[in-house]
């Protein structure tokens, strides 16, 4: 065991090690000072240094009270399994977990080149308190883990060559991988026609700020999954909130010349934070988020003139189109976000969209197609429609309407999986032309419930969403049962719809909370939807305005 090196005679120093090396005032906060949290980065609090002698001290010092007040103070990562009996090849223990936390800013130096070289005499133990980010690792796992001590058996030796960084840089990234894989890539609409695991790693090694908000993502996934929603999400509530709170402060001193690169990622981070938001904190929450992200995609976008599409009036906006197959997957995001806000919302889209280059090239990969089960002719038609409410431009609603019935199912959608999945796929996809026939009745014609074209369409997707189930692909339900429950009249079809958007939610939440719109429907159904009443469009508005502000 190590000889502890005595203490300097006098009184025993308060500050973090990080302000006392700067030779500033520290705020003392613990585990982790204030002054460095907020410095954007540029430091990082490296703990106290006498933290483990007073704990060795007074071990029943820290008391639950004080426990909560940690939590509070800094964004809280529950505890990590790091399998070092395969991360460290050569190990003579082949079933070792490491419960340790780190926080988003921690995850930083696991990205940095290793600044020690170890030898087979090192153990871990002494490793993990010579490098620069073992003393803020071990505080955090003190605050978090009850047991606040590594009670499995760990390697004795790291073989030599090893670097311990790398390793634990790949296992934190394998564990992301894992838990978006299994709750988000898995539910995709059809398999992707690229590698989507391996895209998503490269953008983490590339970026930490994307690292950050991907791990928080699979915290939340680990968190939520298996148990209570509610206790899940009151776990998660804090982490979410504080780091909303962080990446979306106006007062951030933000780079007034940032490249194309550090714009993309801090788009994608805030995409991010939409879909985890709206999960832990709900949909007006996420729909905040979306709008903090608008001038960043404006900032995106504004570096390739192939976006842009010229007005008559000669004003520009967003070509439809270009944006829906561009290159880089945050444009997408952006893009069909707003769609399908304003669609839920009732309100205009965040940017201005031209469909001008409509229809695309016939067999033109659709990432949106094959993540969501959109058809681009429904979006592209759902677009006209916002448009047309806006006052943006007219519009012909039978031109629409021609284009809505006349779309036919692409063969490759039906190409992966078993004949289940392919009916269920061509359910999903029928859904979606019904509800955007709906839109155009009810939100462009000034239809109500009560016009039997609109009735036909509700029945249709009530029983698509019978004949697919409980299937894992029927999260893609979500948007066109909402729809539906605008203008379903009959008990028995709210019950459906309702039932089935209170399964929205948590690990089964896709593009909307379905609990909140589920308030909404109620709202309008107790309300100018009682009995059956005619109701139109502008009535599920008001509706979503009284029980879901944004």
């Amino acid at each position: 065991m190590p000889i502890r090196p005595k203490s300097a005679p006098g009184p025993r120093a308060e500050s973090c090690l990080t302000c006392r090396k700067r030779r500033k005032k520290c705020d003392k906060g613990r585990p982790f000072c204030a002054r460095c949290l907020d410095s954007k980065g540029r430091f990082t609090c490296l703990g106290y240094g006498d933290e483990s002698d007073a704990e060795a001290e007074s071990p029943t010092r820290t008391t639950g009270k004080e426990n909560d007040q940690t939590l509070r103070n800094i964004l809280p990562f529950p505890g990590v399994g790091v399998e070092f009996g395969v991360a460290v090849p050569g190990s003579s223990n082949q079933g070792v977990c490491l419960r340790t936390s780190v926080p988003a800013s921690g995850i930083n130096d696991y990205l940095t080149h290793p600044t020690v070289s170890f030898t087979p005499e090192t153990s871990l133990l002494n490793v993990t308190a010579t490098i620069n980010h073992g003393m803020a690792w071990r505080q955090t796992a003190r605050s978090y883990d009850l047991e606040r001590a590594i009670t499995l058996p760990l390697p004795i030796f790291i073989p030599r060559g090893v670097d311990a960084n790398k390793q634990m840089r790949e296992s934190y990234l394998a564990f992301i991988l894992r838990e978006y894989e299994t709750h988000r890539l898995n539910k995709f609409f059809r398999p992707p026609s690229i590698s989507v695991r391996n895209f998503l790693a490269t953008r983490m090694q590339r970026s930490h700020r994307i690292l950050g908000f991907m791990y928080l993502g699979a915290k939340i996934f680990e968190t939520l999954d298996g148990r209570p929603e509610e206790v899940g999400i009151q776990s998660c509530s804090h982490w979410v909130a504080r780091y909303t709170n962080h990446v979306t402060n106006p007062d951030e001193l933000a780079n007034p010349y940032p490249s194309a690169q550090e714009v993309e990622d801090k788009l994608s981070g805030l995409l991010e934070l939409v879909f985890l938001t709206q999960i832990v904190l709900g949909t007006a929450t996420g729909y905040a988020c979306l709008r903090s992200a608008l001038p960043h995609f404006l900032r995106l976008a504004s570096n390739d003139s192939s976006l842009w599409a010229e007005e008559c009036n000669g004003s520009l906006c967003i070509s439809l189109p270009a944006a829906l197959t561009y290159t880089q997957v945050e444009i997408r995001r952006f893009v069909f976000y707003d769609i399908m806000c304003s669609l839920l919302l009732g309100l205009p889209t965040l940017a201005e969209y031209d469909s001008t280059g409509f229809p695309m090239v016939p067999g033109a990969d659709i990432p949106v197609e094959w993540v969501h089960g959109v058809p681009v002719e429904m979006i592209v038609n759902i677009v006209e429609v916002h448009n047309w409410r806006a006052q943006a431009k007219y519009v012909d609603w039978a031109t629409l309407e021609m284009r809505t019935l006349g779309w036919r199912w692409s063969r490759r959608d039906f190409q992966f999986g078993e004949s289940a999945e392919m009916v269920c796929r061509v359910a999903i996809q029928e859904a979606w032309r019904h509800a955007t026939l709906i839109y155009i009745y009810m939100g462009m014609c000034g239809s109500t419930s009560h016009d039997p074209r609109v009735k036909v369409s509700v029945r249709q997707i009530i029983q698509l969403m019978e004949s697919v189930g409980d299937s894992y692909l029927d999260v893609h339900f979500s948007i066109p049962s909402v729809i539906a429950g605008i203008a379903a009249r009959y008990e028995p079809h709210r019950t459906i719809i309702h039932r089935k958007l209170k399964t929205f939610n948590g690990m089964r939440l896709w593009t909307m909370r379905g609990r909140d719109f589920a308030k909404v429907l109620e709202y309008l159904w107790h309300g100018p939807a009682a009995n059956g009443a005619a109701v139109g469009w502008d009535d599920y508005a008001q509706a979503r305005r009284q029980v879901l502000p944004v």
